[in-house]
């Protein structure tokens, strides 16, 4: 649904992309054992496209749940937190996830950029 997603907002078939969304979103919300990549992949969809926060956040939180020492659904997480306003959250997050990949400009930017 995530690739159906993209294809779909490509062709600026909003609605159909729109639909393609939900569904990912409403299928890794009920699937009890979905992984954590999905749950991500999700989320940071969500994210990407600054739509559902509140639920995009309920799955970020899942993924790292499953996953906290994985940089790249803290950075998720951070980021989601950052859009619902929470900025002090998110920096602390997103610390994390430098701390975890050090080497990873992307996040460290993104730290300092909310950090300012």
């Amino acid at each position: 649904y995530l690739q159906s997603f993209s294809a779909f907002k490509n062709i600026h078939d909003t609605a159909t992309a729109d639909a393609c969304l939900m569904r990912a979103v409403t299928m890794a919300e009920k699937t009890d054992d979905i992984p954590a990549g999905i749950l991500n992949a999700v989320a940071w969809t969500l994210a990407e496209n600054k739509l559902e926060l509140a639920r995009a956040l309920a799955l970020a939180e899942k993924a790292v749940a499953l996953e906290s020492d994985n940089p790249a659904f803290l950075d998720t997480l951070a980021t989601i937190h950052y859009l619902k306003g929470n900025r002090d959250q998110a920096v602390t997050i997103q610390q994390k996830a430098v701390k975890l990949a050090p080497e990873n400009s992307y996040y460290s930017d993104k730290l300092n950029e909310w950090k300012e």
